[in-house]
């Protein structure tokens, strides 16, 4: 018969045994376990997309592999590539004239005095970047988020803002003769001293937008909608309002 005594050291000698195996199987399988779940986390999948947050990385080399990828993305419907997804960076004096952005997501990023020419934009989210004195002859906006996007100072000589969303963006001294805005929607942009001669502006909601001191001189302004819009100081000889 086993007594109480003989009960208590046999509790006091199994236990901590079987306290040393769990803890030791613990110590083994952790390690493993978390292994396995960063891996899984980290899959990368179809859909993935290629972004940066003020990355280091040497600008134009990022972006030849960035513009790579998003063609690729664009050209297999997704299948292949990654979708561009830029946010935070700083670009300024890149050179990728011909980029084709068709799609990417752009937020906060400076693009100063960068050459962007023949640059396609189409149906970008592209909303509170900086795309100041930069060179955009030809560039393809059409149907792009643009709000609160900055444009001063730059060459945009036949740019195509066709269907863009214009909301507070900013074009003040930009060059933007020949320039399609027809059934752009934007409130409060700022025109003021760019050069909009032969600009396109049918069918355009610009409520608010301002004038001062631009140059429409022959912009077609027919069946726009400028309620509240500013033109002081602005030249709009031959320019066609009906």
């Amino acid at each position: 018969m086993v007594t109480t005594k003989e009960k208590f050291w046999a509790s006091r000698t199994t236990f901590p045994i079987d306290h040393y195996i769990l803890l030791f199987l613990l110590s083994v399988l952790f390690p493993i376990l978390l292994t396995c779940c960063n891996s899984f986390k980290h899959k990368p999948e179809s859909t993935k997309e290629i972004s940066t947050y003020g990355a280091s990385t040497d600008n134009q080399e990022y972006m030849s592999m960035l513009l790579g990828e998003h063609v690729k993305w664009l050209s297999t419907a997704g299948k292949e590539g990654t979708r561009a997804r830029l946010i935070g960076k700083y670009l300024g004096s890149i050179n990728i004239k011909g980029a084709i952005l068709d799609k990417a997501y752009l937020s906060h990023v400076n693009f100063y005095d960068a050459n962007l020419d023949d640059a396609s934009f189409k149906y970008a989210q592209m909303r509170y970047n900086k795309l100041n004195s930069c060179s955009l002859r030809n560039a393809d906006f059409f149907h792009a988020k643009l709000d609160h996007t900055q444009f001063r100072r730059s060459t945009l000589y036949r740019a195509n803002f066709r269907n863009a969303s214009i909301r507070r963006a900013n074009f003040e001294g930009a060059n933007l003769s020949r320039a399609d805005f027809s059934h752009s929607m934007g409130i409060n942009t700022s025109f003021r001293g760019s050069d909009l001669r032969y600009a396109d502006f049918g069918w355009a909601r610009l409520a608010g937008a301002d004038f001062t001191g631009a140059d429409l001189r022959n912009a077609d302004l027919r069946y726009a909608d400028f309620d509240g819009a500013i033109f002081k100081d602005a030249k709009v000889d031959g320019a066609r309002f009906e």
